[in-house]
Formats: structure tokens, sequence, C-alpha cells
């Protein structure tokens, strides 16, 4: 699990939105123009579904068709930019269903945000959740958040990183 990092000010609104990963990854054998619906990859570890997403930095490819484990050609639909060979394709992991959680700690590891005081929306295409709400806590950077999928029977982090809180009219 990737750790990501948000800032949040003091006493000021915020929304910050994560992802949560499968652990496959894709690593590119040559750079992908925009349009392209063919990526050339090293052999895959592990086979992906079609309609499978992949994130490379801030883009989002869907999978056009599957691919099985060692293939080095994935199907996908029209990129909208193009990607470079050295940015590693993440799986994203799919959040339809779930029933997320979000918790802040401090650096002692007591809860200083609990869900009750965070909304969590997950997307319409149900591979990202927003979070939203007021921050009250103190200026620090010694926090740490994460996200929890707290179904029945199941509760796992999903999503984590480090947390910054700097006062508000300050950029940290």
């Amino acid at each position: 699990m990737d750790k990501q990092h948000l800032e949040f000010a003091k006493g000021q609104d915020f929304v910050a939105t994560f992802f949560c990963y499968t652990g496959k990854t894709v690593k590119l054998s040559a750079n992908a123009l925009s349009g392209a619906t063919s990526l050339s990859c090293y052999p895959l570890s592990a086979a992906l579904a079609s309609g499978s997403k992949l994130q490379f930095g801030s883009l989002v490819v869907t999978l056009s068709g599957s691919a099985a484990a060692l293939a080095t050609s994935l199907s996908v639909t029209a990129i909208d930019a193009a990607i470079d060979s050295s940015v590693i394709g993440k799986e994203l992991q799919s959040l339809s269903g779930y029933d997320l959680e979000f918790e802040a700690r401090d650096a002692s590891n007591e809860i200083a945000i609990e869900s009750s005081e965070v909304s969590i929306d997950i997307a319409v295409d149900n591979y990202s959740a927003t979070l939203s709400g007021v921050c009250e806590l103190d200026a620090n950077s010694g926090y740490s958040w994460s996200v929890w999928r707290r179904n029945t029977g199941s509760s796992r982090p999903l999503a984590r990183g480090d947390l910054v809180v700097f006062d508000a009219g300050f950029t940290a």
C-alpha cells in the first residue's frame, strides 16, 4: 500500500482525493503516445482483467482486453495523454460496495479525527474517494491518516499516509 501525503489548513475546509491500489504494477517498455490503444510493457507478473484501471501518474487508463501473466502488450481504450515509460502503472482497486471510515492519529497514536467528523464520497467510477470536512487539529506535522474498509466481517486499511496541518494563511 502506497503512502499518500495530505496537507490541511487549521480551521479551514478541506477536500482530499485518495486512491487504493491492488499491488499489481505495470512497467512500460516504450513511451506511449496520446491516443494509443496498445501499450508495450515488460512481462506482467500477474494477469489483469479486462476493465481494470491502471494509474500512470495522474492519468488513468482502462484495459479493453484481459492480459495474462507474462504478457508484453496491453489493449487499452484510447489514452488521453502521452505516458513516459519511466512512470510505473498501478492497478486501482474498485471501492464499489465498500463501507469506508477515515481516521487521523497524532504522534502518540491517539485518534485525532474520526469518521463522524469527515464526509467520504466514493466517486461515480468507484475507483477513488474524496474526503471533506473542517480541520480542527493543531498545526503539526506529526499526524498520520488511514482509510479503512469496515464491511461486515472485514476490517482492513485501504489507504494511509502522513498528514501535515499548518496554520491558515500560511503554506507549509
